[in-house]
Order: C-alpha cells, then sequence, then structure tokens
C-alpha cells in the first residue's frame, strides 16, 4: 500500500508544497546559489487505522525517501520525550504545565523525524532540518528542509545553540533557516493551509533581514544585555549609516560582558553611553582605530578597549562588529567573519571569487593536474582592486607579451607575487601571466575582433576579455573585476557532468516507447533533464532524442502537453565538458 493510492493527506497539500519549495529557492539562493535546497513534506498519521500507513510524503515519488522508514517514528519520538531534559520542569499554572508538556511532545516527534531522515542512506550528501509539526486532517505534519552538505558546512557557525534554555543563531544561515521553517509552521496552522498562493507573507530579502535580526540577538545575549537584546542590528545601521564632519563610519566595536578577560580597557567613560545614543556612540567611534575598539555590552559603550590574551573561541561569548564604510558593517567572531550588512540588508560573506569553479576553470583550459597555489590568490587580489583590474592567463604569455608591446608594458619574466601585483596594478589594462604565476607584461590592453557574445550592458574591460579569448589562438582564461565589484571569468565554463548520466535518461526515453499510455509526468521529467542539459548532447543523441519524443507524444495519457522544439549539438562542446566516469 503506498499513500499515494489510499491516502491523500489535506486537500491543499500540492500547493502548500509548491509554495513551500518555491519559497526555499527563492530564499536561499540569495544566501548561497550552492545550497540548492530541497523540501518535502511528511505527515505522521494519527489514526489508528492499519489501512492507513504510519507515515505520508509529499511529493511521495521525488522526495528520495518511502514511508516505511517513518515505521517506529513515534516509538522513537516518545524515547526522546521520556529524556528530554526539560521534562523536569513544572509549571505551577495548569495552562503553563499544558503548554510546556505540548512542547516537549512536539520538539520529540520533529527530532524523531529528523532522525530518522538522516539515518537513511539516501541523507548522506545533505543536511536536513524539520519544522515543528502541525497537526492538519489527522495528520502531524511537517515541512524537511535539506541542502548540500558540503555547501552548508563551507559556512562559519557557532557550537552553542541554546542559552540559559533559549535557542539562538548560530549562523546567519542558521537564523534564515529558523526564519524560513517558522514561517511554514505559522502557515499550517491557518485553516485549509496552502489554500492562498504563498505560505511566506514577506518578500525574500525581508526573511533575510530578520534573520540578521535574529542573528544579532547572539552577541547581544554575550554582553548580558537588557534593552539591546532585540535592537542591536537596526543599532548597528544607524551608527554605520552617520557621518562624523563628512566622514564615514569606521573602527569597530567589542560587544562582550564588561568584565571579560579578554578585553583589556584603555579609556574608560566617566558616564556609559547609551548605545542607543547615536550620535554621541558615532562620535567615540571615530577615535577607535584597527586596534582599539569601542567596549559594548549591546545596551552601554564603557570606553575603549583592545583584545588581550587568548580567547577561548568555544566560549561564544565575544564579539567584533567592525563598521566598514557608509552603511556597511560586519560581524565577526574569532577572526571569522559572520554576516556582512550593506544598506541593511544581510548577506553571507563570500570569498572574492568562486575558489571551487576557478581551479576547476584552470585544471581543464590548460590540462593540469594541480594549480598553482598563487594563481588564485593573484585572482581574488584582482577583485579588491578599487578601480577593476584583469588578470590574463595564457600558455602564450611570452609571446603574446611580444605581441602586445605596443600596447602593454613589457617587463622581465618574473614570478607574480600578490604585494608586487598590488603595486604593478595600479596602472591601467591587465597583467599577463603564465599558468605558473610568471609575468611578462603589465598594463596590457587587449586586442580582438568583434563577437556576437559580447554583452553590451557590460563595460570595455568584461567585452575586451570576451573578444580576446575567442580571438586567440592560446589557451587563456581571464578574471575580469570591474569598478561596480562584478567579477567575471572567461571563458565562463559551464559545470562538467557525467556522460553515463546522457545514457541513463536516454535509456528511460526509450523506455516509454513500450507503454500504451505514457504518464505526461514521468515524459516530462525526462524531457526537462534533457532541455536542462541541452548543451552537452552530441548530434547522434540529439537526433535520437527528437526521433524517440515524436513517437512518443502520441501516446501521452493526456489532451494536453507541453511542446519540445528539437535539440541541435552546440559547436562550442567538447570532451571537456564530461567528468571521467
Amino acid at each position: 500500500m503506498t499513500c499515494k493510492e489510499k491516502v491523500y493527506m489535506w486537500g491543499y497539500q500540492r500547493h502548500y508544497y509548491s509554495s513551500a519549495k518555491c519559497a526555499a529557492e527563492g530564499i536561499f539562493k540569495l544566501i548561497d546559489a550552492h545550497l540548492h535546497p530541497k523540501v518535502f513534506l511528511v505527515g505522521i498519521s494519527t489514526f489508528n487505522d492499519e489501512r492507513i500507513p504510519t507515515a505520508c510524503l509529499e511529493p511521495e515519488d521525488e522526495c528520495g525517501y518511502s514511508y516505511e522508514i517513518f515505521s517506529n517514528v513515534m516509538t522513537l519520538a516518545r524515547e526522546f520525550e521520556s529524556n528530554d531534559e526539560d521534562i523536569e520542569i513544572f509549571h505551577s499554572h495548569p495552562q503553563a504545565q499544558i503548554s510546556h508538556l505540548k512542547r516537549i511532545n512536539l520538539k520529540s516527534l520533529q527530532r524523531a523525524i529528523t532522525t530518522t531522515i538522516e539515518a537513511d542512506n539516501a541523507s548522506k550528501d545533505v543536511t536536513t532540518f524539520c519544522s515543528t509539526p502541525v497537526e492538519v486532517k489527522g495528520f502531524m505534519i511537517c515541512v524537511v528542509l535539506q541542502f548540500n552538505k558540503s555547501a552548508f558546512q563551507s559556512h562559519y557557525c557557532l557550537i552553542n545553540g541554546v542559552i540559559e534554555r533559549y535557542p539562538i543563531a548560530k549562523s546567519l544561515l542558521d537564523a534564515t533557516i529558523y526564519e524560513y521553517l517558522n514561517g511554514c509552521f505559522n502557515a499550517l496552522q491557518k485553516p485549509e493551509p496552502g489554500s492562498c498562493l504563498s505560505i511566506i507573507d514577506r518578500e525574500y530579502d525581508e526573511v533575510i533581514r530578520a534573520a540578521g535580526k535574529r542573528l544579532m540577538q547572539t552577541p547581544a545575549w554575550a554582553g548580558y544585555a537588557g534593552h539591546g537584546l532585540y535592537g542591536l542590528f537596526e543599532t548597528c545601521n544607524i551608527i554605520s549609516s552617520l557621518k562624523y564632519e563628512g566622514i564615514d563610519a569606521r573602527g569597530g566595536m567589542i560587544i562582550t560582558a564588561k568584565s571579560h578577560p579578554n578585553v583589556n580597557v584603555i579609556l574608560s567613560l566617566h558616564k556609559p553611553i547609551y548605545i542607543r545614543d547615536y550620535r554621541a556612540v558615532r562620535k567615540i567611534l571615530e577615535i577607535a582605530s584597527d586596534k582599539y575598539y569601542m567596549l559594548s555590552d549591546a545596551d552601554y559603550i564603557y570606553g575603549l578597549a583592545e583584545l588581550a590574551g587568548n580567547y577561548n573561541s568555544s566560549d561564544e561569548n565575544l564579539f567584533i562588529i567592525n563598521f566598514n564604510c557608509h552603511y556597511h558593517w560586519e560581524l565577526s567572531h574569532n577572526g571569522n567573519s559572520m554576516m556582512d550588512v550593506i544598506y541593511g540588508q544581510p548577506s553571507l560573506p563570500y570569498p572574492p571569487i568562486d575558489v571551487i569553479k576557478f581551479n576547476d576553470s584552470i585544471k581543464r583550459i590548460f590540462n593540469l593536474e594541480e594549480v598553482h597555489k598563487n594563481l588564485c590568490l593573484l585572482a581574488e587580489e584582482a577583485t579588491r582592486q578599487k578601480h577593476g583590474a584583469m588578470l590574463i592567463i595564457t600558455n602564450g604569455a611570452k609571446e603574446e607579451a611580444e605581441r602586445l608591446s605596443r600596447q602593454s608594458t613589457e617587463i622581465a619574466p618574473i614570478p607574480m607575487t600578490v604585494e608586487l601585483y598590488k603595486m604593478v596594478s595600479g596602472i591601467d589594462g591587465g597583467v599577463l601571466i603564465d599558468p605558473d604565476g610568471i609575468c611578462y607584461a603589465i598594463g596590457v590592453i587587449l586586442d580582438g575582433i568583434a563577437t556576437p557574445n559580447g554583452d553590451p550592458s557590460r563595460g570595455s574591460r568584461y567585452n575586451s576579455a570576451v573578444r580576446y579569448v575567442e580571438a586567440t589562438d592560446y589557451n587563456c582564461f581571464i578574471v575580469s573585476a570591474s569598478e561596480d565589484g562584478m567579477v567575471n571569468f572567461v571563458p565562463d565554463l559551464r559545470p562538467q557532468i557525467k556522460r553515463s548520466e546522457i545514457i541513463i535518461y536516454l535509456q528511460d526515453l526509450k523506455a516509454l516507447l513500450d507503454e500504451q499510455k505514457v504518464h505526461p509526468k514521468e515524459f516530462n521529467q525526462i524531457m526537462s533533464w534533457f532541455n536542462e542539459h541541452s548543451f552537452y548532447l552530441p548530434q547522434e543523441i540529439c537526433l535520437e532524442i527528437n526521433d524517440l519524443r515524436k513517437a512518443i507524444e502520441p501516446n501521452l495519457d493526456t489532451n494536453l502537453w507541453i511542446v519540445y522544439n528539437d535539440f541541435s549539438s552546440k559547436p562550442e562542446m567538447n570532451d571537456s565538458f564530461f567528468l571521467p566516469e
């Protein structure tokens, strides 16, 4: 028996799922495009009926799990409930005690569902989170949210998630997960959840702003703040917006208890300044420096202090807020950036470039086993130049330096270092190096012929890089950084896929020929995959897919279907876009 055959949890479950999925993709793409969020619903039955399975899933055929793995979930939940450390707490008010026990019950079921999913082999490459369950039409429903594990773990995160039994945010990503799942939880409590078009009733960037506000409660707890516990995010926004005699806000603020052993007070104010006395705080910030910080417990400013001794990062009770420029500030812990806030909008701190993509591109273009360690450092430094910059890597660097000598400054070959790059990038033009990091010319002005692959919305630096790469006879890779902060790789290589993936989907398409009535969903899933990966399809595969599609469409069990265009191979495609099997 399957849920799809005999049980439907509630009438709008598909609408609710679609909205939850769309919201997760929109919200977490703003946080990190590599997270690849996956969403599905789990419903645990409260019916005492053997005809109804213990659990139902939505979507059952796409989530990657079977309802059978939840057969012991209630037993596990009861075990968690009996061992919960809060079970011994007793509230004298009867209603408060009922609410307390209900919270423990729901928390235990939530934990049991999460544990069950994580124990399944299908979850080995993902990190799983579940919303608090809500009863809907006889099922305890929760939203399951999963991320690519390596992408999730690449972001810095605190260890302690609870202070004095109060859950705190461990990172901006952790806080955003809370805001998303809490929104899903609230939507499940409404009558006929899913009947509205959207279950998250806020703009996606507003969800992230709410997460930023929640994260700032964590350093406020470290300072044992009172009023400052709930207003530190907006306080930092306002301080960063204020100028002092026309100068942007720059300097730092330590958030901790004023008696912290790793803080050495240099200047103590006779009367502490309330942190929401913004102009007074901004005035004190003006005398802060790279070494001396304002000292605050998130309620008051007590003076200037410096860091001292060896801070035990596991204590997680000392945070630093750096004001970088107008309306730009950053939260960090133990040297690790946790959140970057520009004009009130939080974001995760990103490396200057996508290091994984950079190294992969260099290996593929120059057919290398290993990338010279200095190349990535040089590329990152190129992105830091305020006026924009261009790093040109080519295996014809020596020859091109000679050819372009009339529109560049040719130099004696020298290993390019980050320090040297800072000096030579001050002049117009790019820096020309080979894959070993040897520099042959600076101030290079590239040539090339017009190409349809340019972008008129971009500047001359990017378009000249595109023209040059398409015209050169050498293998070449360019990092182009514009003044507005945009960074581009030229060429921008597509990721590699396995050739066997194409064969598997082709076999699945062939199998549909044997069916008298073809389910449209199954056919569309296969064709959608081919559409998304059309760049990788060789011509002979394209022709075969086109013929199969035309033969299958008359057998579709529907009067309406998606019209797919014929596939054709792309001239840029070659074997370098396939992973070794």
